[in-house]
């Protein structure tokens, strides 16, 4: 069976806007900084101390301590050495008792420590690994920047309340942190609460530059109007682990063909690949083409997309079609690849190509070669995002990126197959290079046998 969307990788380029670099970036946490980058600087510094140290407030002055070997361990970013010095200093206070205001200047230390540990983790959206790290700390001695982590960990994993509670709590001492104010907003607008969620990205035009790109507002708030306006009109029907939001032209056998192609998508890659039913509903929405357009700020071709729930336009007409099928199996696969990963981003080929294969009800496995004067793409630009080359490049990368995981998948025995699958969610680095390790080939082998097989125009 042919590959509708493979066939229009303009309909593909929907799930990118808002993970890669498109105009609403409403819908993905953004990226969380260096922890030394988000630390207001001591006062009681020396000047000429190197800036990763701002985190460490000065030891008391008149005593012999570790301070320098602690700074200098923090500023080379060996926190496990750190630590170690602080443990050995408060064993050694323990039994000498030793001067009180240096033990608490350690407390303070190791909880600082602790969590520039965990944003090692953060930094790559490793969640599972930076979160124990930060409940090692008590509540009351969290670090502010400890907070926000916390509340970014909680949005990633759809615990909404959680969220909210840690970074209000973080924003009643920085208010004016631009990052923050956007996770909370999408908090917010996850909860249904779109009146607060726009008074927040409203109060980001009036915050100070920061230095980075700067934030086009307008297509964020327009989203969230639009989505609100939406829902005081939509329907809802939830059955097992999806929750369909739709409106009244859409007739109830339209939302059972929904719900059964979903239940058979899911059985399927469950069964095929090992990937887990979704711990959390999936929701999907149907709009009319011109809300869908003012929610995602999609081209009007576009099939649909996945922005944290499946987003699909849908006519007035409301009837039921195999490109519709395919959208939601595609969609379907991206949603259950980020609930895996905890939504951390994965390689665009990968996940693009994964999401083609679950297009067919019994996955698309053949690919029809079309004869093409354009090369395969260099082993770099697949682990780049898409959405910055040229809209040629970006056609043959999705063509490419379907190539690569039917030879994978053709070439793999079923349990190698499974086995990446399945060793994703706990990989420290989601980059091509980890992931196909998984398997029994490395990525540049995969990429070099799919290269052979462009050249040589073959079919699968």
């Amino acid at each position: 069976m042919g590959n509708s969307l493979a066939k229009k990788p303009w309909m593909l380029l929907c799930f990118l806007l808002l993970s890669s670099g498109g105009q609403d970036r409403s819908s993905a946490p953004p990226a969380l900084k260096s922890v030394t980058d988000e630390a207001p600087d001591a006062s009681n510094l020396k000047a000429e101390q190197d800036k990763s140290h701002s985190l460490l407030p000065a030891a008391p002055l008149g005593i012999v301590t570790k301070e320098d070997e602690i700074r200098n361990f923090f500023g080379e970013k060996r926190y496990d050495e750190a630590l170690h010095v602080i443990a050995a200093e408060l064993k050694r206070l323990d039994a000498s008792h030793g001067d009180s205001s240096y033990r608490e200047w350690l407390e303070r230390q190791k909880w600082i420590l602790k969590t520039a540990q965990a944003w090692v983790y953060l930094e790559k959206q490793n969640c599972s690994q930076g979160v124990p790290l930060l409940q090692e700390i008590p509540s009351d001695k969290l670090p502010e920047i400890a907070l926000k982590g916390l509340g970014y960990c909680k949005l990633m994993n759809r615990d909404w309340t959680d969220a909210d509670a840690y970074l209000s709590r973080y924003m009643q001492n920085q208010k004016t942190d631009p990052e923050a104010v956007q996770l909370l907003a999408r908090v917010k607008e996850s909860q249904g609460l779109y009146e607060e969620a726009l008074d927040l990205t409203k109060s980001l035009e009036s915050m100070p530059e920061t230095g980075g790109a700067k934030l086009d507002l307008e297509p964020m708030k327009k989203s969230l109007m639009a989505k609100q306006d939406e829902s005081e009109r939509q329907l809802l029907l939830e059955s097992g682990f999806f929750r369909v939001h739709y409106q009244p032209n859409l007739t109830l056998e339209f939302i059972e063909k929904v719900v059964e192609t979903m239940n058979r998508t899911a059985t399927k890659l469950n069964m095929d690949f090992g990937i887990d039913y979704p711990s959390h509903i999936v929701d999907i929405s149907f709009h009319s083409p011109e809300r869908f357009g003012e929610i995602t700020h999609s081209p009007d071709w576009a099939a649909g997309i996945y922005d944290g729930q499946i987003r699909l336009p849908i006519g007035e007409e409301g009837l039921w079609s195999e490109e519709i099928e395919r959208a939601i199996r595609h969609e379907l696969a991206h949603a259950l690849l980020a609930e895996m990963v905890q939504r951390r981003n994965l390689p665009t080929w990968f996940q693009e190509g994964f999401a083609q294969m679950a297009e067919c009800e019994a996955l698309c496995l053949h690919y029809e070669y079309v004869a093409t004067t354009r090369a395969f793409l260099p082993i770099n630009r697949f682990d780049e995002t898409f959405m910055s080359m040229q809209a040629r490049d970006a056609q043959v990368a999705y063509k490419q990126s379907f190539y690569m995981m039917l030879l994978l998948n053709r070439h793999q025995k079923d349990a190698n197959m499974r086995q990446m699958f399945a060793l994703l969610p706990e990989l420290e680095n989601l980059s091509s290079k980890d992931i196909i390790e998984q398997s029994a080939w490395t990525f540049a082998e995969l990429h070099q046998y799919a290269k052979q097989a462009w050249q040589a125009q073959l079919s699968f």
